[in-house]
């Protein structure tokens, strides 16, 4: 393995690396659901650290999806805070309610 496998991936958004995250649990799944059940102590310990793992794996992508910004939230904030376009103000750049309480 090399040091530059990490950066494989910095091209992806994070939608899309979600979905890669969420396509390796449900593959690690399927190889799970397809083993032998354990039989001795040292399997069933093998056993619940991947099935615990896995249940990490998929809790991570719930919660990043509970917690993606929504765009018009974002957006909204944006143009809260960015003076308006054409404006030419050069001034002190405060904008939104901060500009009307100077004016």
């Amino acid at each position: 393995m090399s040091l530059d496998d990490h950066t494989a991936q910095a091209h992806l958004t994070p939608e899309e690396r979600r979905t890669l995250l969420r396509a390796f649990a449900d593959r690690m799944l399927l190889k799970v659901i397809a083993m032998d059940d354990p039989e001795d102590m040292p399997g069933v310990e093998k056993a619940v650290r991947t099935a615990a793992m896995i249940e990490r794996i998929y809790s991570r992508c719930d919660r990043a999806e509970r917690q993606k910004p929504d765009a018009r939230k974002v957006e909204a904030e944006r143009a809260l805070h960015e003076p308006p376009r054409g404006s030419g103000d050069q001034g002190a750049g405060l904008t939104g309610r901060y500009a009307k309480m100077e004016q």
